[in-house]
């Protein structure tokens, strides 16, 4: 990011941002948003098994996504971000729980963010 007189220009990984968090339906539509998914492996997540897929965003950064093996529902997403103090990009792992039906949807009642230094962001 970089000031001048007229205001902020965003550049890089701040880009990078704005363009995901502008991107509302990016969870919703995964086959739209990612390419070259591949499973690598079976992990616990938070106490439920989960399939972890590896794949390459339309934003050019590789994410992974957990994928609980007895639902199918996508548990926890593991991205980057813009670090806060304005460096380098951070790891973000967002946790979805607690599902409830919504008009035939199933949908997380609440939604952790944690950085990577553990601390979390409940979202109810």
């Amino acid at each position: 990011m970089n000031s001048n007189r007229e205001g902020i220009i965003l550049t890089d990984h701040y880009m990078l941002d704005l363009a995901q968090s502008a991107d509302m339906h990016m969870w919703a539509e995964l086959d739209r948003v990612f390419q070259n998914a591949h499973t690598m492996e079976f992990i616990d997540l938070r106490g439920k098994p989960c399939i972890k897929v590896g794949a390459e965003s339309i934003y050019g950064q590789i994410d992974f996504l957990y994928f609980e093996v007895e639902s199918g529902l996508l548990r926890g997403i593991q991205t980057r971000v813009a670090g806060g103090d304005g460096g380098d990009q951070v790891p973000l792992l967002v946790i979805q729980e607690d599902f409830k039906d919504i008009g035939g949807v199933l949908t997380p009642m609440k939604v952790t963010q944690e950085d990577a230094s553990g601390a979390q962001f409940i979202i109810k």
